[in-house]
């Protein structure tokens, strides 16, 4: 709020309290009503994210916008041919908790983001490619069906030999379509 009252124009009641006064350094009263209406939304979101960042299963990285898992989600594990995502029965819960938790974060701040799955191998690419994508897959659908609107999330899978892991990040911007 701080920042949006150094442009209130001259009509609103803490512009007496502006360092600097001049006409460059106030924005269109409608403006800063959008702006403060903002603000209170991601103030509302950063809640959500606190509460669900309290059970430690997930940290967000508000400054970069990218979500870090901190306690893994349990795949079976699998071997060619078969590239299908199943969870773990005996971590199924946990597994699921964690996946709910990042579903209300998402949901939360309605963001494109990428859910990119990764594998501990590499070789043969192919199926160890599809296999990460799978997983990703399998969570963007538990993610959708815990309310995070269809199409906000996109799977993409990674067979770098990382490990068995899921990173959450934004959708590249396309600055060619903002130009």
């Amino acid at each position: 709020q701080t920042v949006i009252d150094t442009c209130v124009p001259e009509t609103h009641p803490n512009f007496v309290d502006k360092e600097c006064t001049c006409p460059g350094c106030q924005l269109p009263q409608r403006l800063i009503d959008e702006c403060t209406a903002r603000a209170g939304r991601l103030k509302s979101k950063y809640a959500i994210a606190q509460k669900i960042m309290a059970r430690k299963n997930i940290d967000v990285d508000f400054d970069e916008c990218f979500v870090t898992l901190l306690r893994e989600i349990a795949f079976e594990s699998r071997g060619p041919p078969d590239t299908s995502a199943e969870l773990v029965e005996s971590e199924r819960k946990t597994s699921e908790s964690i996946i709910k938790n990042l579903a209300i974060i998402l949901a939360a701040y309605e963001a494109h983001m990428i859910i990119e799955g990764h594998t501990g191998k590499t070789e043969p690419k192919a199926f160890w490619q599809e296999l990460a994508r799978n997983r990703a897959k399998y969570i963007v659908e538990k993610c959708e069906e815990h309310g995070v609107p269809a199409g906000l999330l996109r799977a993409q899978g990674n067979a770098d030999g990382e490990g068995a892991v899921v990173k959450v990040f934004p959708v590249p911007l396309d600055v060619s379509a903002v130009v």
